[in-house]
């Protein structure tokens, strides 16, 4: 469930609690952020945000010693920003951003630029981020394991005519981590090999390249409909695709404004996923999002919206609902996950 509280002003400012739960994990994440124009070309922002974990990992591969063991986290989060837009199309955006938690600190630097070609029909768009992060352990004071992460982000916006946008996104993302963990591994995951437990290990690179293209079309003036499609894959071996598609008509004179989202997705497994492990292998996880799995999700959504009330210029109230379901056909532990998400939110301008 989620509900969320947004106010635009010359300045803008908004805030919202996220929340999700699968039976198993619950996470609560509290965001808030706002952003001031200081000229007619400068614009400077600031966010917070935060994920509170709290939860069981059900009987996995992870967890040999119980059928569950309890786990608490939370995770504070904080991003700056300034964004340049002088005359001629151009947008330049520089942002940092820091996240600490009990057991994991990261640092990002990043920059944007966005400028308009072809006599506007056309946004160009590129950005580039760094990471550097360290990864400790709660019990064990000098444990640390050190990644960096370097990503590169294209997209194409093309006005195709009056009624329809399509953009095409390619994005690369190479990641050097230390060698007793490797990149993305869990430092408290066990794995049991044999009659052993071991710590999970992940090779320590991986370099990841994703595609996707997304159409947007109005039909008429109440009705617009949204579609996708994206590829993915890695140096693990990881492939996967997915494709969503989704419509929403207003009434009332965009009173009222529903709306409906399908997705599928598919991915394969790394090419070190094991369902169970021998001998002595040199890279082992636990974690079932490198396995092979499918999703599919459905929803919907609902807004009403009235303008000129009292101090406000609009005000929306909103609710959506989706159903996601998972199935891991190799992983006989958990073969499939199924979770709701519900939620409402309060949207006002100023």
């Amino acid at each position: 469930m989620w509900l969320q509280l947004s106010v635009a002003h010359a300045q803008e400012a908004a805030a919202r609690v996220d929340t999700y739960a699968d039976g198993w994990i619950v996470v609560v994440s509290p965001a808030a952020n706002v952003s001031v124009p200081l000229t007619k070309t400068w614009r400077v922002g600031g966010a917070w945000t935060a994920d509170i974990v709290s939860g069981a990992t059900p009987l996995l591969r992870a967890d040999v010693v119980s059928s569950a063991t309890h786990f608490e986290d939370t995770r504070h989060g904080v991003d700056l920003s300034a964004t340049a837009a002088p005359t001629g199309g151009w947008k330049l955006t520089g942002a940092l951003s820091a996240s600490v938690e009990p057991d994991h600190t990261a640092g990002t630097a990043g920059v944007l630029v966005d400028t308009e070609a072809f006599g506007r029909m056309v946004t160009l768009s590129a950005g580039w981020h760094s990471t550097a992060s360290r990864a400790g352990r709660a019990d064990d004071a000098a444990y640390a394991s050190h990644a960096s992460d370097h990503a590169l982000d294209l997209r194409w916006t093309q006005i195709l005519d009056r009624a329809t946008v399509a953009t095409a996104r390619l994005s690369a993302e190479a990641s050097v981590c230390g060698t007793d963990l490797g990149c993305q591994a869990n430092p408290y995951r066990l794995v049991a090999v044999d009659d052993l437990v071991l710590s999970e290990r992940h090779p320590d690179r991986r370099g990841r390249l994703a595609g996707s293209l997304r159409v947007s079309r109005a039909c008429g003036p109440s009705t617009a409909l949204h579609g996708g499609i994206r590829a993915y894959t890695d140096t693990w071996r990881v492939t996967g695709g997915g494709a969503d598609l989704s419509a929403a008509r207003s009434f009332l004179g965009e009173r009222v404004v529903v709306g409906a989202t399908g997705r599928l997705g598919l991915q394969g497994a790394a090419s070190f996923w094991r369902g169970s492990y021998g001998g002595t292998p040199a890279w082992r996880t636990a974690d079932p999002e490198l396995a092979g799995f499918t999703l599919a999700a459905a929803g919907g959504r609902a807004e009403w919206a009235a303008f000129g009330v009292g101090p406000s210029s609009r005000l929306a109230l909103s609710v959506r609902v989706e159903r996601q379901w998972y199935r891991y056909p190799d992983d006989i532990a958990v073969p499939r996950r199924a979770a709701w998400v519900i939620g409402g939110g309060l949207d006002v301008d100023y």
